[in-house]
């Protein structure tokens, strides 16, 4: 299957065009490239003039297919979720409810940009993009458009998604034409969008002003030049400077140690190298391969079998949980009687295609810091899968994925005591024998007090390997 790219703006598209239209025409040598949309705009009445795209089965984003009269020279599509620009098109614009449903929906998208027979979707299915450009205006953790009224429109949180828990499901390399989103505040949280089971190799960004529209043009196309001449995305993306020397000090890049060296050919001939996991390196005036510091939570959460299961031992045939296997959750942290306490099991992402069910997995044998009375399970995690279970799996998809403890008295830590199951003649799907892989990673996803506060993802320090072998 050809490679994919597809281009988000929320402000005036012309970059995104000119962008599109460069991967598509400059890229072919290093595969053939095409346009995610391209199967929903091909039929599209008039170029330069925005249709809408179905999404979750109704009217949503915009597309826009350009022509020399309407901007500039570009001529590609791209999805528009404030619609066009109102300067240039005051007759396309959308009303106030398309506008936020399209917002709404752009958030998912933009993790997993999707389509097939019905329409663009956000849960992997049919094709998706392996390369997206994200251009429209930021600010404190926030993507955003503005409507004829002035009005913000969030498209996109980097805090709120990396604190979800959500991953790319998809897209190897992110490019965002937007202002200071690759600054060193938001890395922590660009780190955690990265890690775990994201398919996200690197991010491209600006740690300062991105030029504007118009200005970011020759930026863009100077960048697939680049790329087209044999370097890497990181490569590519320094060169920006040779466009104007005010952008010398600007670019960043944040990718995987194994991604450093990624080329677009890697993608279509699919030879890339697997991540190894948290090893995270950034690129910018300032740093040539310098190791990302991992997000520190603010209490800590791990797995213990005959010791401590770190990231670095989880693949230790002593460390791999097995059926029958004993073994203990702890979370670290000063509790009080009454606190609550959810210790939620994640298997690869919390919204992988995998139905489990912890009861049938473990049996709870003992607490410290409340009586097993006091521990109740639940099922947290209701983030549609992407991709979707087969339909035959989804009426079974019932399971529980959480234990909620209710602490009992003062204490630096609350600890499970459980032993993973084994199947039975009565029981034959418990243990491990639900896992469709052979080995499969669980982590922890806590949530320790009361608070508003989300919930902390233990991806790396709480983490374990189930093997069915």
């Amino acid at each position: 299957m050809s490679p994919r790219y597809v281009g988000i703006d929320a402000t005036n598209p012309v970059d995104t065009l000119a962008w599109g239209q460069a991967w598509r025409e400059k890229l072919s040598s290093s595969g053939s490239w095409q346009n995610l949309l391209e199967p929903v705009v091909s039929e599209s009445p008039v170029p330069g003039r925005p249709r809408m795209l179905r999404g979750a089965g109704k009217p949503l984003a915009m597309a826009l297919v350009s022509d020399p009269k309407y901007i500039g020279r570009y001529r590609d599509a791209c999805v528009l979720p404030l619609g066009a620009d109102p300067e240039r098109e005051p007759g396309a614009l959308l009303n106030d409810t398309q506008i936020k449903d399209g917002c709404a929906f752009t958030r998912r998208f933009i993790l997993s940009p999707s389509v097939d027979a019905d329409g663009l979707n956000t849960v992997a299915r049919g094709t998706v993009a392996d390369v997206v450009l994200l251009s429209c205006h930021f600010s404190n953790n926030s993507f955003y458009g503005k409507d004829k009224k002035d009005r913000q429109h969030e498209i996109f949180n980097v805090m709120t998604e990396a604190e979800s828990g959500l991953k790319f499901v998809g897209p190897r390399w992110l490019i965002l034409s937007s202002c200071s989103a690759c600054h060193e505040t938001y890395v922590p949280w660009w780190s955690i969008l990265l890690t775990g089971d994201s398919s996200l190799r690197g991010v491209l960004g600006f740690q300062e002003t991105f030029p504007t529209a118009g200005e970011s043009v020759p930026v863009l196309r100077h960048f697939v030049e680049e790329l087209a001449t044999g370097k890497t995305f990181v490569e590519a993306w320094q060169r920006v400077r040779d466009v104007d020397n005010k952008y010398k000090d600007r670019w960043v890049a944040i990718c995987h140690r194994e991604a450093a060296g990624d080329k677009p050919a890697d993608i279509a001939q699919d030879r890339l190298k697997e991540p190894a996991g948290f090893d995270l390196i950034r690129f910018d005036p300032k740093h040539s391969s310098t190791k990302v510091p991992l997000f520190k939570q603010m209490y800590s959460a791990c797995w213990f079998k005959k010791g401590l299961v770190t990231w670095d031992t989880r693949d230790k045939a002593e460390n791999c949980l097995r059926e029958g296997d004993a073994v203990e959750i702890a979370v670290f942290k000063a509790f009080k009687p009454g606190d609550e306490v959810a210790i939620t099991v994640v298997c690869r992402r919390i919204d992988y295609p995998q139905r489990y069910d912890i009861r049938t997995m473990f049996e709870l044998r003992g607490a410290v810091g409340a009586p097993l009375a006091r521990v109740r399970t639940a099922r947290v995690l209701l983030a549609p899968r992407r991709p979707p279970l087969p339909a035959a799996e989804v009426a079974k998809d019932t399971g529980h994925d959480s234990w909620i403890v209710t602490v009992a008295q003062e204490t630096d830590r609350v600890k499970l005591f459980l032993r993973c199951r084994k199947p039975t003649d009565q029981r034959p799907d418990d243990g491990l024998r639900v896992l469709k892989d052979e080995e499969t990673l669980l982590w922890l996803r806590v949530k320790a007090d009361n608070s508003k506060d989300p919930p902390i993802n233990f991806e790396r320090d709480g983490a374990i390997v189930a093997s069915k072998g």
